[in-house]
């Protein structure tokens, strides 16, 4: 797999400053349980808080506090990402938080670092970061209208769920349409690798 001009760097700097008015839209039950489905297990949640973890159980998180985008999260096998949305500051300039996390599990994905990953945010589609997206992800998922936990209502936009895997051949594999097209069904419309560059 190419994984276009990534690569790991010092990302200390880059302590999320949150600069939306609500962080704590926590990924509501029947989204994790796919993820554990198809995964089989949760090591990391590098964006997470201990509430959060009640629901992810993921075998270890890291907090603000921890910053995970300064840790490194090689070996933990199988990362689950919800990250902040909003804004964090870089350098003193407002950055897209999604974008910066994407790039952070794109980065250690591709060196090989975690096996899995699933990345859940909005389905903001003519954002430039999308295109990261659109161009590593073996699976993409569109899951209809998502009611986070800590929310009195639903998520007011679309979002999308992008499955990473080192197993998964991303010009074309027919064991994912039977093992993983089926559970992400579940949740919406799938669109796969190999389909998006025919």
């Amino acid at each position: 797999m190419t994984f276009g001009t990534f690569e790991i760097v010092d990302l200390s700097p880059l302590l999320p400053q949150h600069l939306s008015k609500n962080q704590k839209w926590r990924t509501p039950k029947p989204i994790i349980d796919v993820a554990r489905d198809i995964m089989g297990s949760i090591d990391l949640d590098p964006a997470s808080s201990i509430d959060a973890n009640e629901m992810i159980k993921a075998g270890k998180i890291f907090t603000i506090e921890d910053n995970g985008l300064a840790q490194s999260w090689k070996g933990y096998g199988n990362v689950w990402l919800n990250p902040p949305y909003g804004k964090v500051l870089v350098n003193g300039k407002k950055r897209s938080s999604k974008m910066i996390w994407l790039g952070k599990l794109i980065a250690e994905f591709g060196a090989g670092n975690i096996k899995r990953a699933m990345f859940l945010t909005t389905a903001s589609t003519g954002e430039k970061w999308f295109d990261m997206i659109w161009q590593h992800a073996n699976l993409v998922c569109f899951p209809r209208r998502i009611k986070f936990e800590g929310t009195s209502s639903s998520n007011p936009g679309s979002s999308v769920i992008a499955y990473f895997d080192w197993a998964i051949d991303p010009e074309y594999d027919e064991s994912v349409d039977v093992k993983i097209v089926g559970k992400f069904s579940k949740l919406g419309t799938i669109v796969t690798s190999w389909e998006r560059k025919t």
